[in-house]
């Protein structure tokens, strides 16, 4: 389907209903929610094309499903929940809670490659967030990520995702989301144009992030584990990040492999697997595999 077709009849629509009036109180965003409840936001994805490379394959092998496709719809929906759901459960969102949301909204600003009303939106709400610079509460923070205007918004499908959602309710969602963020935002720091790039700055906004507005506590206090080194990253290397975060993802997928939690139709696996990517491999002489690393940073 052609994308400068759909954009130029979605913008045919919205001027039709402005000049003939036919809608009261007509707003740009019923239009894109109905637009993104039909999953029409391709041309959406369209910025996402760096980092869905030439792999994007549905496998199903055995009834199990190994998918290498990511969707804008996913990555909003996740943001949407974040800020709709996870965030407003803190009572108090003072002091390093505070610092860790400042930090958290200013690394999406930076690094999120969203669409221009979300990025928009973001920004509206960092300065919102800013002038309550004593804290404020999860109420409060609520009814600030529920303002949006035509031109700054982000969109509520009432959290449904696209490649992120599970074989049940209670399987992938919103953890599927927030890894493909965390990891997009680490692929999307290298390829801007800074000369020198911060390699420590997402992964340690993700951490405080996940330290004080993540639900599972569990999890929050394995992953504290798992970056416990975080400050010994080699900031030469603007790949850093990128490979650090592989690793923790893949050592998190090996810990909870056949745990209770695991959706058996989208098993934890070692990423990328020799369907994905063969010559991210290297076998040993005991037969072992163990991943090419400067291989697989290309196929990240």
């Amino acid at each position: 389907e052609n994308i400068g077709n759909r954009n130029l009849f979605n913008y045919a629509i919205r001027s039709y209903i402005r000049q003939r009036k036919c809608v009261e109180n007509f707003d740009d965003r019923d239009l894109e929610e109905i637009i993104l409840s039909r999953n029409a936001l391709k041309n959406a994805e369209t910025k996402l094309i760096s980092y869905k490379n030439s792999a994007q394959i549905n496998l199903r092998v055995n009834n199990i499903i190994i998918n290498q496709k990511i969707s804008m719809i996913d990555f909003e929906t996740a943001l949407s929940y974040m800020f709709r759901r996870e965030i407003p459960r803190i009572q108090e969102i003072r002091g390093e809670a505070y610092d860790a949301l400042i930090h958290w909204l200013v690394v999406l600003i930076k690094y999120f490659p969203g669409r221009e009303p979300v990025m928009n939106y973001l920004k509206e709400l960092l300065s919102t967030v800013k002038e309550q610079s004593n804290g404020l509460t999860g109420k409060q923070f609520h009814e600030l990520a529920d303002l949006n205007t035509t031109s700054s918004y982000l969109p509520n499908n009432n959290f449904r995702y696209k490649y992120c959602a599970g074989s049940s309710p209670t399987h992938r969602g919103y953890p599927c989301g927030l890894w493909i963020l965390f990891h997009t935002l680490t692929v999307s720091q290298v390829q801007t144009e800074l000369v020198q790039i911060n390699t420590i700055e997402i992964p340690s906004a993700i951490k405080k992030f996940l330290k004080h507005f993540f639900g599972c506590r569990h999890c929050c206090e394995n992953f504290m584990k798992e970056t416990k080194d975080i400050n010994q990253l080699d900031s030469n290397n603007k790949y850093a990040a990128i490979i650090y975060l592989w690793e923790i993802h893949n050592r998190v997928n090996k810990r909870l492999h056949g745990d209770i939690t695991e959706d058996l139709q989208h098993p934890k696996i070692q990423f990328p697997p020799k369907s994905l990517c063969s010559n991210c491999h290297l076998t040993n002489k005991n037969g072992d595999s163990n991943f090419d690393e400067s291989t697989t940073l290309k196929f990240l």
